[in-house]
């Protein structure tokens, strides 16, 4: 949605209310007339208020990076990291389907699936009825701040009285990884996406380890 004085990389969704625990079905909060949030709730997807819920744009990202010699030895690394902004799951909701896509995965979310033994949970009950539980809402949103160290490298140059008798003038060994973690609140997702900010089945960093010799004539 376009807004004077908002973004078009604006959350504008309903906002998850849960599960209800008498039935199993998922609820959303709704609207008054002046499209403010109430604390009514439906069950009815199409009938849930829709309101700004954030921005897909960080507060802030940067990097850290150092070199750090000793001796021979040498130590290089690239920390990366993002604040604030949010991130739509969408391949998230791939997992919670109600059992009719054979060959697909389930997340183990659904084993605390709403059932008339287990009403304290926010997993609405397993049906063939299409309760659309899983169109997009708060409940998929999440914060995204992250920290990545992006790569490390460790290498050791050998000394001109050493390698002077093999006719070169530098030799040098190393090892380097990248992406080689991680800080992040939600599990499975790659927390560095597009600008838009919702994920569609996006390939994620590679976690890659080399190694190699740079020689110098």
């Amino acid at each position: 949605m376009l807004r004077l004085g908002g973004s078009i990389y604006d959350f504008y969704l309903p906002t998850w209310a849960g599960v209800n625990p008498e039935n199993g079905s998922p609820m959303w909060y709704k609207a008054d007339e002046n499209g403010v949030q109430t604390d009514e709730t439906t069950s009815v997807y199409g009938d849930a208020g829709r309101f700004i819920q954030g921005s897909s744009l960080p507060t802030l990202v940067g990097g850290i990076t150092n070199n750090i010699t000793y001796k021979n030895f040498d130590l290089n690394a690239l920390l990366s990291f993002s604040l604030g902004g949010q991130i739509l799951d969408n391949d998230y909701i791939q997992l919670l389907h109600n059992g009719n896509n054979p060959g697909r995965a389930w997340s183990q979310e659904m084993l605390n699936r709403w059932t008339p033994e287990n009403r304290d949970t926010d997993v609405p009950r397993l049906t063939t009825d299409n309760l659309n539980w899983t169109s997009a809402s708060t409940r998929f949103l999440y914060d995204g701040s992250f920290a990545r160290l992006k790569n490390l490298s460790a290498g050791y140059t050998f000394s001109e009285a050493t390698i002077s008798r093999i006719g070169i003038s530098r030799l040098r060994v190393f090892i380097q990884g990248e992406n080689l973690f991680t800080l992040y609140k939600h599990k499975g997702m790659d927390p560095e996406q597009t600008l838009e900010g919702a994920t569609y089945f996006r390939y994620p960093a590679i976690k890659t380890f080399s190694g190699g010799v740079q020689i110098g004539l």
